[in-house]
């Protein structure tokens, strides 16, 4: 099943290329694992598109085992840039080197939480919604990710059995 998967989104990224809108991938990670479902694969995928790794943009997509899209953002490269290199840099092969850096980082194991939301962790409302904080938090099986943008925004993500859909839960900076 998961070979299939896999399969199926290759042959779609495969479609999507075939669209002369949609550029070829400069630079890409994916990875296999269970988000939208405990029992199943998804597939995370992070890829820049563009001119060039350091003015493109990455697309942050989930495709769920159903090999359905159930996430996906896109944003400008320079959000992959953080603490870790200095704002003063000018060397594109430094900053290229250090995009791909946060690229092939970004599905480390310490992005992801099982549960989503653990029990000791307090509501904020500056930061999170009352509502999609007390579904995921009701959810013991929900899975969070956790993904950096710029130097301090970061998100919480999980998959909403309740609504259907990824919900971010917390986003902070």
């Amino acid at each position: 099943m998961q070979n299939l998967i896999i399969l199926l989104v290759h042959l779609a990224t495969l479609l999507v290329q075939s669209d002369p809108n949609v550029q070829e991938p400069l630079y890409e990670k994916t990875l296999e694992r269970p988000f939208s479902d405990p029992d199943h694969n998804d597939v995370f995928s992070i890829r820049i598109v563009g001119d060039s790794i350091s003015t493109g943009e990455f697309i942050l997509t989930i495709t769920s085992f159903e090999n359905e899209v159930v996430f996906q953002e896109k944003h400008h490269t320079n959000l992959l840039i953080g603490y870790g290199l200095p704002f003063e840099e000018t060397d594109s092969n430094i900053i290229e080197a250090y995009i791909k850096k946060r690229v092939d980082e970004f599905f480390i194991d310490d992005n992801f939480y099982n549960p989503a939301i653990p029990e000791n962790h307090k509501f904020d409302s500056d930061y999170s919604e009352a509502d999609i904080w007390n579904d995921i938090k009701s959810d013991s099986t929900a899975i969070g990710f956790y993904y950096l943008l710029g130097i301090e925004n970061g998100c919480r993500i999980a998959y909403s059995k309740k609504l259907q859909k990824v919900v971010k839960y917390f986003c902070c900076c």
